[in-house]
């Protein structure tokens, strides 16, 4: 009875996993709102290929289909996407509701696959504890992709910070070369080549075109991306913008903040490392205690 449960179970998330293989190979003709929407957004820096129109796959399609599907049956609270940390990734929710749904086919059939293994062997378990086993499994490799992004966001954003802290020095320079507000911000956007500068300078560049000022524009990217460093920067470009106040101190000033708030968090991380270490050391000292110790406190209980 077990052994034939589980291999039902074992063959429907194989199954399952031939069907989502099958429908990723298949193309999909791309969306036209999808298409014009990129036409008047900007690309992200970085972003992935199942986010342009010429190479959508039937992951994109896929992952759709499934957001729907959450949006109308499942909680709010696993199908939440954090969106700051998708935008400064470039990914679309489509693209991690994808590995979602990837994570939880493979914790479906992971221990499925463990439990036939078993059953076949002779191994005989009540029927609750391989469904308990695999739900559990399931539903914490659902969670898998939502760390992995909060966690490589983390990242990106304190580099994108690091960034922005360069950017106001060069905007500092080409104020104090006499450039205007507008051609300060554009000029040092073009100085660098690293993606957070591509990403300020697309945006910069679809402001001009769309006719909006370059310091909303950057407030508007801040707020999306979750960097707050970059909405202090187009609150003081602001004041030269519309007041024509003086601003080369204030954004040095503002430099000199941002790289000492960079600086501590360096050595905060590096000391939290070194701290990690402590146990494995110690644990290595114990063992070669026990390791010079042993034979003569075996001679004397022996002896």
């Amino acid at each position: 009875m077990i052994a034939g449960s589980a291999a039902v179970l074992g063959g429907v998330c194989v199954g399952a996993g031939i069907a989502v293989a099958v429908r990723g190979l298949v193309p999909v003709r791309p969306d036209l709102r999808t298409a014009l929407d990129r036409l008047h957004t900007p690309p992200p820096a970085g972003a992935s290929s199942d986010s342009t129109g010429g190479r959508r796959s039937g992951r994109g399609e896929l992952g759709r289909q499934f957001g729907g599907w959450l949006d109308a049956h499942a909680p709010a609270g696993w199908a939440r996407t954090p969106a700051t940390d998708l935008a400064i990734l470039g990914w679309s929710r489509e693209r991690l509701l994808t590995q979602k749904l990837t994570a939880v086919i493979a914790g479906l059939a992971l221990p499925t696959a463990l439990f036939t293994v078993f059953a076949l062997a002779g191994i005989h378990l009540t029927l609750v504890v391989p469904v308990a086993a695999t739900l559990v499994v399931a539903a914490a490799m659902s969670l898998l992709p939502d760390l992995a992004a909060r966690s490589q966001a983390a990242d990106a954003r304190t580099d994108f910070r690091r960034a922005v802290g360069a950017y106001f020095d060069l905007v500092a320079l080409e104020r104090a070369a006499e450039g205007g507000p507008v051609d300060a911000l554009t000029r040092a956007a073009t100085v660098a080549h690293g993606w957070a500068f591509t990403r300020i300078a697309g945006t910069l560049a679809h402001a001009r075109l769309t006719g909006v000022a370059p310091w909303v524009a950057l407030a508007q990217l801040a707020d999306e991306l979750g960097v707050g460093e970059l909405t202090d920067l187009a609150d003081i470009v602001t004041l030269a913008g519309n007041d024509g106040a003086a601003i080369y101190d204030t954004l040095l000033a503002k430099a000199r903040s941002i790289r000492a708030a960079a600086l501590a968090d360096t050595e905060a991380l590096a000391n939290a490392r070194s701290e990690t270490m402590t146990l494995p050391a110690a644990l290595l000292g114990i063992g070669f205690v026990i390791l010079v110790g042993y034979p003569a406190l075996s001679r004397i209980l022996t002896g």
